[in-house]
């Protein structure tokens, strides 16, 4: 198998991968690698199982959750906005049927999560598309925000706060919840 971005569950039983299994492979994308996801246990019996189609970077938020991105397209035309964003979805793992539910805005590029609970998911946006000639504004800056999944709380901002024209990357999780890591990159534009 070509198996990217391992994950453990909280319980140390169960690992979930972005998988080409069945694809024939990686194809070169950079982007969009169109993985799909796979758990299986961490000892015999593998039980190897597909658990999301056309999901990548998996995140355990419990043993039965997992969060997870993937870029909107053809196949999921009820989350088909102009622009073709990037979203981070959560998904009940406990039974077979799974129907990934959208935990970020459709209007925004949504990556990289980095489970706190099951209900609640760090994750890096955009929130305004920029072309690289632009000047860039503080929307259009990768920056790191916590989502939840239920109750209709707004998302919290973190980087926007602490340096809002700069770049972050890859948010993880840190003191089972208690604070949030992330990469930061200088991304002005060089003279």
């Amino acid at each position: 198998y070509a198996d990217l971005n391992p994950s453990v569950s909280p319980s140390g039983k169960k690992i979930a991968v972005a998988s080409f299994e069945g694809t024939g492979g990686w194809d070169g994308a950079i982007e969009d690698k169109k993985t799909d996801i796979y758990v299986m246990n961490v000892e015999e019996p593998y039980d190897r199982r597909l658990v999301v189609k056309d999901g990548g970077w998996p995140t355990w938020g419990s043993d039965d959750v997992i969060f997870f991105h993937r870029k909107d397209d053809k196949k999921f035309p009820q989350n088909i906005t102009e622009g073709n964003y990037w979203g981070v979805y959560r998904a009940d793992i406990s039974s077979a049927g799974v129907m990934p539910v959208r935990v970020t805005p459709v209007n925004i590029d949504a990556f990289t999560p980095a489970a706190i609970n099951s209900t609640t998911v760090a994750v890096a946006t955009i929130r305004k598309k920029s072309e690289s000639s632009d000047t860039r504004v503080q929307a259009q800056y990768r920056h790191i925000e916590i989502f939840y999944s239920t109750g209709g709380r707004e998302p919290t901002q973190i980087t926007q706060k602490t340096r809002p024209m700069g770049d972050h990357f890859n948010p993880f999780v840190i003191g089972h919840g208690q604070r949030i890591g992330y990469h930061c990159c200088t991304s002005d534009p060089l003279d």
